[in-house]
């Protein structure tokens, strides 16, 4: 049991010791300053914490509410939208990434991003050495955030698609920001 915790914890007290050594030869100023770099971060409680800006200009992104139906391998068989919006706010960065699923903005131009599929859920599994399962759902709701705006221009989205892995179109949607804007 000892020469578990020997080996386990043995680089922590090596590196501590190590530190406590050239610590100990600085001059009183060095150590100050040194301090003054590790101290420990501000803990901020969640009553004091604020959310972000809205943004000055028009940046906006879509918010769409959808209810995915699958079979029991994963396989799309419907998406409802339930509820589409559209916010000012700030977007992810999403634009460029890759992932399983294909969302396309078509606009004046046409640009797609990568996301992960929603439908699959990773189990973990609390057994040490255990690998990690994943489980198809049958059905889901996924809140999808999508930017309609790219370095702070507009870019003009008229409608939302979504592709599977096998490249298949499962959902399209026009934007109707008419209906769908917060006024």
């Amino acid at each position: 049991m000892k020469q578990i915790i020997y080996q386990r914890y043995l680089p922590a007290i090596l590196l501590a010791l190590t530190g406590l050594w050239l610590l100990a030869g600085c001059s009183p100023e060095e150590k100050a300053r040194a301090q003054e770099e590790f101290q420990r971060p501000t803990v901020v409680p969640a009553t004091a914490l604020t959310p972000a800006p809205t943004p000055a200009d028009r940046r906006e992104v879509a918010i769409l509410n959808l209810l995915i139906k699958a079979n029991k391998e994963g396989k799309v068989e419907a998406v409802e939208l339930q509820r589409g919006s559209i916010v000012r706010s700030f977007a992810p960065n999403v634009l460029g990434l890759s992932g399983p699923w294909t969302v396309e903005l078509v606009g004046k131009d046409t640009i797609r991003f990568g996301t992960l599929n929603p439908l699959y859920g990773r189990v973990y599994n609390d057994e040490k050495d255990a690998p990690h399962t994943g489980l198809w759902l049958t059905e889901t709701t996924w809140r999808l955030v999508v930017p309609l705006y790219d370095r702070g221009q507009d870019l003009e989205v008229t409608q939302i698609n979504i592709y599977d892995e096998s490249k298949r179109q499962i959902f399209s949607t026009p934007v109707d920001r008419e209906r769908w804007s917060n006024k």
